[in-house]
C-alpha cells in the first residue's frame, strides 16, 4: 500500500511538472509573438522565424467579415 501511494504521488507530480513546462513554453511563445500551433484566421506562419505573418489571400475576407 505504501509503494502504491508513493507511485501515485510521483505520477501526480510528474503530470503537474509537465503541465507547468507546457504553460511556460506557451507563455514564452505568446510574449515573443511566436506560433503556438494555433491557426489564426487571416494569418500564416513564417517557417524560418516561426512568427505570425499576414496572409494576403485571406485578409480581405477577414476584414470584410469583421466590418459586417
Amino acid at each position: 500500500m505504501l509503494i502504491e501511494s508513493l507511485i501515485n504521488t510521483m505520477t501526480k507530480y510528474y503530470s503537474w511538472q509537465v503541465l507547468q513546462d507546457i504553460r511556460r513554453g506557451m507563455n514564452y511563445n505568446a510574449e515573443h509573438e511566436l506560433c503556438n500551433r494555433h491557426k489564426l484566421l487571416g494569418h500564416g506562419v513564417n517557417r524560418a522565424t516561426k512568427k505570425y505573418i499576414v496572409d494576403t489571400d485571406t485578409i480581405l475576407f477577414v476584414r470584410q467579415m469583421f466590418d459586417e
